[in-house]
Formats: C-alpha cells, sequence, structure tokens
C-alpha cells in the first residue's frame, strides 16, 4: 500500500468515482464531494460525497510493518416528487453504477492493496413540505493494506 494517509486515499476513491462513466452517464455528472458537511436540501441531488470513516492499524511483523484497514464511507441521496418507488429506482441507478467504478480498481488507484469488503445501507425521508420523496444509501468499502 502506497498511501498511508487516508486523505490520498478518500481523494484517489472520489476521483475513481467521478471520473467513472457510467456514473457520469447516470447521474448527469454529479459532482462527488469529499468531507462536506452532509446534504439536507432535496434541490441539491442527485448528491454524493466521500468521507473517511475509521482506521484500524496493527502489528503486522517484526521490523516496523503494520496492517492497516481503514473504512471509507460514500453517501448518495436521491430525490423524486413522483413516488417512494421512483425515489428508490433512481437512488439504486446511482448506487449500482458507484459499486461499478469501485470494482474498477480494487487498489483505489494504488493507494490501498486491496478493497476487503463493500456494504450498503439505506435511509429515507418523507418530505410534507415539498410533497416529495429523498432517499439515502451509505456504501462503505473496507480496505486492506500495508504500511512501513
Amino acid at each position: 500500500m502506497t498511501a498511508s494517509n487516508i486523505s490520498d486515499i478518500t481523494s484517489a476513491l472520489r476521483d475513481q468515482i467521478q471520473n467513472f462513466e457510467s456514473v457520469i452517464d447516470v447521474t448527469g455528472g454529479m459532482e462527488i464531494g469529499k468531507s462536506e458537511v452532509i446534504n439536507e436540501d432535496i434541490n441539491n441531488c442527485p448528491w454524493a460525497c466521500v468521507y473517511r470513516s475509521s482506521q484500524s492499524i496493527a502489528p503486522y511483523a517484526l521490523g516496523g510493518s503494520y496492517d492497516n484497514e481503514p473504512v471509507l464511507k460514500i453517501i448518495i441521496q436521491a430525490a423524486s416528487l413522483l413516488s417512494g418507488e421512483d425515489c428508490e429506482n433512481i437512488l439504486e441507478s446511482y448506487v449500482n453504477e458507484i459499486i461499478e467504478a469501485i470494482k474498477d480498481d480494487v487498489t483505489i488507484q494504488g493507494t490501498v492493496d486491496i478493497i476487503s469488503s463493500i456494504e450498503i445501507a439505506y435511509g429515507f425521508i418523507n418530505s410534507d413540505e415539498h410533497d416529495a420523496y429523498f432517499q439515502s444509501a451509505i456504501i462503505e468499502v473496507n480496505v486492506k493494506g500495508e504500511i512501513q
């Protein structure tokens, strides 16, 4: 693993997703943020941002090598004025393409040795104020590497 600075890894992940052709196509060129304040405005959708979540560093071998296991999170949001089902379908199209972008380079541009797992959690808000549906997904990306 070349990057021991988790900020380098989140930057590389953001760039990898941002520049993936099918993500651009499905989201209409949505800009992916990094460590920004979480969006609370339905009018800013689609919206996505990459965050660092945690980092576990444990001794690996004598001589100063350490296992490094950062956890990254990507929050994705979608909105619809039609229905919750429509909002879910839109959100899933974003999630599917972002997952494809992540899987396209499991070393995240050489900043990690490998992605060890990907998990997805979901949330939603039905807004009476706008008569709209506002849903989110949190993609957790667990990675592994070794630092000297």
